[in-house]
């Protein structure tokens, strides 16, 4: 896109710049020259420079860095997205998971109440051993252990679950116990996934930085113009005055860097190498 600038300059001069005229111009020996002060006290430029790039490699080399980030940023939101999803998708199949394994661990302590029941009547008949009734007591003590870890856990999956789905910690949530099947036929499509579709825009985008600094050997080329007024002014003596003229120009620009110093070989013999 053009670039339109407008450019206000005053100077007032103390002592005026000295210039050096040959004497022959005036009748006199060659080789001889005379200083002379031109000018005015008060100096003032006031324009507008128009300046229309006709072709700027780097600028676009640029824009196609911009495009290559913006894909990056793009796959990089997808990626953190899908990454959420597996999250939240994870935790809540382990709650159900954990939940189902509490019923368990409850029927477990059932029937164990009803056994130890039938063997204390049988123990009291004498056609049980003390030793039996024991291993019962200790399963049961041992399925209670279990149920108390087992709460807990569940009781930390469901925090971490409200954490990633953004809800307060005393807000109820309901966990279904019950897995849901679907009988239909789920059709799959062949996609890269977003670690490879990331990977490859990384290397596209090192290859376009790599390709932008390369193009900085070439010259770039702009149309500019200005157009605006150019006053003098003496305010001393009776000689005094403000006069504006008007100045316009248009021209075309080459810019070529010759040699950077090393540096942007610098930078390319480090971009090819990663």
């Amino acid at each position: 896109m053009p670039k339109l600038y407008g450019n206000v300059d005053y100077r007032y001069y103390t002592d005026l710049p000295y210039q050096l005229l040959p004497a022959s111009v005036f009748g006199g020996p060659a080789g001889i020259y005379k200083e002379a002060q031109f000018g005015t006290p008060h100096n003032l430029n006031a324009n507008l420079t128009l300046d229309v790039p006709l072709y700027n490699p780097q600028a676009i080399g640029a824009i196609t860095i911009s495009k290559r980030a913006k894909e990056l940023n793009q796959i990089q939101f997808q990626q953190t997205e899908e990454q959420v999803v597996f999250d939240v998708s994870n935790l809540y199949y382990n709650a159900q998971l954990v939940s189902n394994q509490i019923v368990f661990i409850k029927n477990g302590l059932s029937n164990s109440e009803k056994l130890l029941s039938n063997i204390q009547l049988l123990y009291s008949q004498q056609m049980a051993k003390g030793t039996d009734v024991d291993k019962i007591k200790l399963q049961q003590s041992q399925l209670n252990t279990q149920l108390s870890k087992t709460n807990a856990q569940y009781k930390q999956i469901l925090n971490l679950l409200k954490l990633q789905l953004g809800i307060t910690p005393t807000r109820p949530i309901t966990i279904e116990e019950t897995f849901s099947t679907s009988s239909e036929v789920v059709k799959y499509t062949s996609k890269p996934t977003s670690d490879i579709l990331l990977f490859n825009t990384k290397e596209l985008l090192l290859k376009s930085e790599l390709k932008t600094l390369k193009l900085s050997h070439f010259p770039s080329f702009s149309l500019y113009g200005t157009y605006g007024t150019t006053g003098f002014g003496n305010y001393s003596g009776t000689n005094d005055f403000f006069k504006t003229y008007p100045i316009g120009f248009a021209g075309v620009k080459m810019s070529w860097m010759i040699f950077s110093g090393t540096t942007l070989e610098h930078k390319v013999f480090k971009r090819e190498k990663r």
